[in-house]
């Protein structure tokens, strides 16, 4: 897939998922055969305001690369600086919010808020499109309280000249409750002229084929399936090649975690927190886990959560 005159080794994209995609958990998707991977959504205010903890999170190396940064606000002057900022950081192509249903986010006039305000959409694509020389996106709901404003905004958005679309084809009512309507990516991909790439329901690679087949976008991305299993872009690729699954086990994906510790040395972005939040992710849907997760849950630090995993690995 290309996205401008980006060419990408292939069309599975990792959602921008906040507390989730640090640098290690980044580079750990792109082992796995993920395409491209986002940062985490970023305040364009922080960023102006020159937040260091914010800052930080322009922080790439070459593992990781291709990276996207996601941006969410409402100031259109904080935004284009904020663009600029993370193209000077290293950023291969910079995406701009429009679909974060989080209360917090919309009580700012952000993310799902601007879904009401298409001729603001315009404007801020606009700006950071003229303050960049790196390819602009821009991720979307197909509506606030109905699916009744995708094809519209996406219109909006290609017409800003952004060079690619990634449509959650939910309403940011639903949250991520209900079922994604592919239906709406189909639309808009009938519609636009630039890629677009799809994002709701895909945990599986017959999932993935089934979007690709049904919605006829240009690709995939991932954010609740990625976050429980990060190996999930190996196994759609596999999927896709040979119309087959090829899961990886319970063991292999308790090792993910050992794998994402290891990244954390190495990229200096170990944090206790991030690292139990992540284990507790993949282990999820395990089979006679929540004596696990329980005692994963009450550990107090890395060495006593790791002899616990390891333990419960000799069994399976």
């Amino acid at each position: 897939m290309n996205i401008k005159n980006l060419k990408l080794k292939n069309n599975l994209v990792l959602a921008p998922m906040v507390a989730i995609n640090d640098q290690a958990f980044r580079v750990l998707c792109k082992k796995y055969d993920c395409g491209l991977v986002f940062t985490e959504m970023i305040n364009a205010n922080a960023i102006f305001k020159t937040n260091k903890a914010t800052l930080k999170k322009l922080s790439f190396v070459k593992e990781e690369k291709p990276i996207a940064v996601q941006l969410f606000g409402a100031n259109t002057k904080m935004i284009e600086f904020a663009a600029k900022e993370a193209e000077k950081a290293g950023a291969d192509i910079i995406d701009f919010n429009f679909g974060c249903p989080d209360i917090k986010i919309i009580k700012q006039g952000a993310g799902a808020a601007l879904l009401k305000r298409p001729t603001k959409i315009g404007e801020i694509i606009e700006a950071i499109v003229k303050t960049v020389n790196i390819p602009v996106t821009a991720k979307i709901r197909i509506g606030i309280t109905k699916p009744d404003l995708g094809l519209k905004i996406a219109k909006i958005v290609e017409k800003a000249g952004a060079s690619a679309i990634i449509v959650h084809a939910r309403t940011a009512k639903q949250g991520y409750s209900g079922k994604a309507d592919w239906n709406k990516i189909k639309e808009i991909k009938e519609n636009v002229k630039i890629p677009v790439i799809g994002n709701g329901d895909v945990f599986s690679g017959k999932d993935a084929y089934e979007i690709l087949e049904k919605t006829k976008c240009d690709g995939i991305m991932l954010g609740r399936a990625a976050m429980t299993n990060p190996a999930i872009f190996k196994e759609i690729n596999y999927y896709l090649k040979n119309k087959k699954e090829n899961k990886i086990s319970n063991k292999e994906k308790l090792n993910l975690f050992f794998e994402y510790l290891e990244l954390t040395k190495k990229y200096d972005c170990f944090d206790f927190v991030n690292a139990k939040r992540h284990a507790l992710n993949f282990m999820r849907g395990m089979p006679n886990i929540v004596k696990l997760r329980t005692k994963v849950s009450l550990t107090k630090n890395i060495e006593d959560m790791k002899k616990e995993i390891k333990e419960f690995q000799k069994d399976l």
